[in-house]
């Protein structure tokens, strides 16, 4: 129980420093950055953010000039000149108490066949808000901080720095490869399905009106639980490349609560990705003012999920 409890203190600490980052960074431009955009992901906030944390000999080999990725949509590859970066990590990517070592094959090298890209993760997630529809659509405005493209400064927390969540963690994914059955131990995978969010991938661009997703709001998410169990393909990369700024590898929504038992769901860039840890009873989140709160598994979904909306006029304080 002692270690345990220094490891918790030892991610709660990891992310002051990435909460601290995120204020330099916003001192810098008056904003905070966003995720990539969804159909050719850009740099993450955590690679954007490492010039502004004590980390100067990787954000060093960062160059924000080079692409992340090259070539086009549906056939871009990680930029042969990242190679090695994206193998990099450090103490502050990842909390103690997961334990998780991988390089996770993220991509082709360029446009050569069978050069595979190695990355390594990170724990720490940035939110993308509660979750709830039309809220998992990152191609339009959340009632989150982040979404792709998104631009916006601490202004825009009109619930209270104190009050909303940015960031907490995530497991780190298995990298089994491409299972295509079985299930998501320790909740380390993530259900790669169709049905629920293709009215969101409308090929004319446009929120889809009905992501055929129930929530009887008793916590048993039927129609999601229906899903995951029937899953024969499951994504096993989850947080498995910290400088990608894709949700699947570096944000998190709070449509889950803490810890849930439930996997998480994915199709097409956009799903239900919750905020999970090797914590015996909790989760680490780290708020807009800096300060770290570790949540238990147990705390009302409402609750959770107002933490997680900037602007939804809630008052509420995480306990």
């Amino acid at each position: 129980m002692a270690r345990e409890a220094a490891r918790r203190m030892s991610c709660s600490n990891n992310m002051k420093q990435w909460g601290l980052a995120l204020h330099n960074y916003h001192s810098a431009y008056n904003v905070c950055p966003g995720l990539g955009n969804g159909y050719y992901p850009a740099y993450s906030i955590q690679a954007n953010l490492l010039p502004y944390i004590e980390q100067p000999a990787l954000s060093s080999l960062l160059d924000f000039k080079t692409p992340l990725l090259t070539g086009s949509r549906g056939s871009s590859y990680i930029n042969p000149a990242l190679s090695e970066v994206i193998q990099c990590t450090a103490n502050l990517f990842k909390c103690p108490s997961d334990g998780t070592d991988h390089l996770y094959p993220i991509s082709n090298i360029g446009t050569t066949s069978g050069d595979v890209a190695y990355a390594r993760g990170s724990n720490y997630v940035f939110s993308t808000g509660s979750g709830v529809y039309p809220n998992m659509d990152l191609r339009y405005p959340t009632d989150g901080l982040f979404y792709y493209n998104s631009a916006r400064g601490f202004e825009s927390i009109t619930d209270g720095m104190s009050n909303t969540i940015i960031l907490s963690e995530a497991k780190l994914g298995d990298n089994a490869g491409s299972p295509t059955e079985g299930d998501a131990p320790e909740m380390r995978r993530v259900a790669d399905v169709g049905g629920w969010v293709k009215p969101l991938a409308a090929t004319d661009n446009t929120q889809g009106t009905d992501p055929a997703l129930t929530d009887p709001g008793d916590g048993s998410f039927t129609s999601i639980k229906g899903q995951t169990d029937a899953c024969t393909d499951w994504e096993t990369k989850r947080c498995g490349a910290w400088i990608w700024g894709a949700p699947l590898y570096s944000a998190f929504n709070a449509y889950y609560p803490p810890n849930h038992n439930i996997p998480d769901i994915h199709f097409h860039g956009m799903g239900l990705y919750g905020a999970r840890s090797n914590h015996p009873t909790g989760v680490n989140a780290g708020l807009g003012d800096g300060s770290v709160r570790f949540t238990s598994n147990s705390i009302h979904l409402d609750i959770w999920r107002s933490a997680a909306s900037i602007g939804g006029g809630e008052s509420v304080h995480l306990p």
